[in-house]
């Protein structure tokens, strides 16, 4: 599928980091995260979501949002 790669595991290190800021604050702009994790510009953060999820910043964001921990108020 992927080639292991260090260019890889920083970019999965990297979203790893956003998916986590963004649990903490969901109600963060997505830029504001994106600038926070290392991304350059919110085109690469698309790309990764894409890439890594299938599905847009959005979509993840609106799914994330429903899954039970959020109900009962757990977080990471």
């Amino acid at each position: 599928m992927y080639s292991q790669s260090p260019k890889l595991f920083g970019r999965v290190a990297r979203f790893d980091r956003l998916v986590r800021l963004a649990n903490l604050a969901p109600q963060a702009r997505w830029l504001d995260l994106a600038l926070d994790a290392g991304y350059h510009d919110h085109q690469h953060l698309a790309r990764d979501f894409r890439v890594f999820t299938r599905m847009s910043p959005y979509e993840f964001r609106q799914l994330e949002l429903q899954v039970p921990e959020r109900r009962f108020g757990s977080r990471e």
